[in-house]
Formats: structure tokens, sequence, C-alpha cells
């Protein structure tokens, strides 16, 4: 759909809003607001971006959702949807997401994720 540059800016911003909403859910044990917020972020976007995908994946985790969010990286990673938020490079994008791939173990301050091997 083609929208208005000032129109697309709005879509951004709340899609930024939203992003943050559900990570700020997500520490604060919010499961369903989290859960609520990405998937309302996903539904403004054409094509998935890295930061969304990053989020939802962290949701999927925070629910006990390991093998999906996984998934959901994997699938990233390959298809090479890994964008370039303001905040970091594209290849930096793609370490991030390989590292939670390769050691989804262990716990990463960054993206909040723990793996509980009794779970």
């Amino acid at each position: 759909m083609l929208l208005a540059p000032f129109a697309q800016g709005l879509i951004e911003v709340e899609k930024q809003c939203l992003i943050r909403l559900s990570a700020a859910a997500r520490e604060s044990n919010q499961i369903q607001i989290a859960l609520n917020s990405i998937v309302r972020a996903q539904g403004l976007e054409d094509t998935p971006t890295f930061e969304v995908a990053h989020e939802f994946a962290s949701v999927l985790w925070l629910q006990k959702e390991q093998k999906l969010a996984v998934q959901l990286l994997k699938d990233l990673v390959e298809r090479g949807g890994y964008g370039t938020p303001s905040e970091l490079t594209p290849n930096a994008n793609k370490a991030s997401l390989l590292a939670r791939l390769v050691r989804p173990q262990c716990t990463y301050k960054y993206i909040n994720l723990t793996y509980d091997p009794r779970s």
C-alpha cells in the first residue's frame, strides 16, 4: 500500500512504541501484554524486520516456546531478514541471531533470555 511519508513515519513510531512496550512487559513478566504488543507490531509490517522478529522470539522464549523461537531466528538468518535498526549494522544483527542459535542455554543480558534445563 502506498502511504504518504508522514503516515509511514507515524506507523514506524507506533511500531517502535509497541516493540518497547513488549520488551518492558516481558521484563515485568507480563507475557500476554508482551505478546499482544509484538503481534500488533507485526501487523504493521509489510515485510518482517529484525527488531520485531527478535522481540517476538524473546516473547516466545519467555513463554517456554524455545523451539519455536529458535526456528524463527533460524528462518530469519536463512532468508537474510536481519534488516538495519538504527543502532545496529546488518552484520551485528546477524551475529546477534547466530549467537542466540549457537548458545541458547546461556543467559544473554542484551536479549533477556534464560534457558532453564529443568523446564
